[in-house]
């Protein structure tokens, strides 16, 4: 647990930020899905290729800024420290750091190839909430007090768990994504009706596996949130950093091993708007969810504990749905509506569980 320390003004902009920021990744990924729909593995690779970009760039101005020390005057006596001592802390130092990259970077990547790939067979919004229940398992990666109850340590999952299930239809109606066809003008009534019930039938039998993927994602989010906590000693942009260079290599092992060919296929065939859209989406997810929102998480989670800055993080479905509403003309139902609001109320339990 960190030892209380009053956060600035700068410390809870960061926290904020970060629900805001992450709120247009889900909506700009089903954007492009719809209109270009590129492999996950290529478009991971762009995003995290530009975050770290805009990482390096930060840190090389860092460095440049950095104030070098002034000489000491010739009268001042001074005495010479044990370099060894100076040395073992900085190789300690640079351990860590390459520790907090491997390992944020992998769960990181493991979180937002998973969260693309389900949010092919459900709606951004669905994909949003279903993601956030990283929330919830955050205090559940936290050994429970002996002073708090199994029902308060463990209610709030059982509580998402209900909601998800109305989320998603399950007992009732599936709760598959509104067709996107349906709002492209430049396809007709006719066949929007027939693409609808085609879209309707596919996603249907794609959202069970779509939310499993999601659950997945989250609990990589989860633990990812959890770490971030533990490495508070590294420096900001160090650390994040490290993750992303670490998160965009794993991707372009993927893309290699896995989606090569997928891949090699869609930039063949590509049109230049699907690339330029394609471009597009990575600068901004890449500059502002991957650089910006990874540095203010870590510059955040300094001073926050992990349940505190998993409450914040909490807000982010709000945003994906205002500006999934707004992007791509998706709503929830009213069945979906309660399921959401019981799992964003999870979450608002959950992170009020003192770790």
């Amino acid at each position: 647990m960190k030892v209380p320390i009053r956060p600035t003004l700068g410390h809870t902009a960061a926290l904020v930020s970060v629900p805001i920021t992450w709120g247009t990744f889900t909506p700009a990924l089903k954007l492009l899905q719809e209109d270009s729909s590129p492999p996950a593995a290529l478009l991971n690779v762009g995003v995290h290729g530009v975050g770290a970009v805009a990482l390096l760039g930060l840190f090389a101005f860092q460095t440049a800024s950095r104030p070098t020390q002034d000489p000491l005057p010739m009268n001042e006596v001074t005495t010479i420290e044990p370099q060894s001592v100076d040395a073992q802390g900085d190789a300690n130092k640079r351990m860590r750091a390459v520790r907090a990259s491997v390992e944020l970077g992998l769960l990181l990547f493991l979180g937002q190839i998973l969260w693309i790939v389900g949010l092919e067979g459900i709606s951004a919004t669905e994909s949003a909430v279903l993601v956030e229940s990283a929330v919830v398992l955050v205090p559940l990666f936290v050994r429970r007090p002996p002073d708090v109850p199994v029902w308060k340590h463990w209610g709030p999952s059982v509580i998402a768990m209900l909601g998800i299930s109305l989320l998603v239809g399950i007992g009732g109606e599936p709760a598959v994504a509104e067709p996107l066809l349906s709002g492209n003008p430049q396809i007709g009534d006719a066949s929007s009706s027939l693409a609808a019930a085609t879209f309707d039938a596919s996603t249907a039998a794609e959202a069970p596996m779509a939310v499993a993927i999601s659950f997945l994602a989250a609990a990589s989010f989860a633990g990812h949130t959890t770490r971030t906590g533990e490495y508070d000693d590294v420096g900001s942009t160090t650390q994040a950093l490290g993750q992303i260079l670490v998160a965009t290599i794993l991707d372009a092992v993927y893309l290699l091993a896995s989606s090569l060919e997928a891949t090699t296929t869609w930039l063949s065939s590509a049109t230049w708007p699907q690339l330029y859209e394609l471009l597009l989406v990575a600068g901004w997810c890449g500059v502002v969810i991957c650089g910006f929102a990874t540095w203010a998480q870590s510059y955040a989670q300094k001073v926050y504990s992990n349940t505190q800055a998993a409450l914040a993080y909490a807000l982010e479905p709000v945003f994906a749905a205002a500006f999934a509403a707004f992007v791509v003309d998706e709503h929830l139902g009213s069945l979906q509506a309660a399921g959401g609001a019981l799992v964003v109320l999870a979450n608002l339990v959950a992170t009020n569980t003192e770790e």
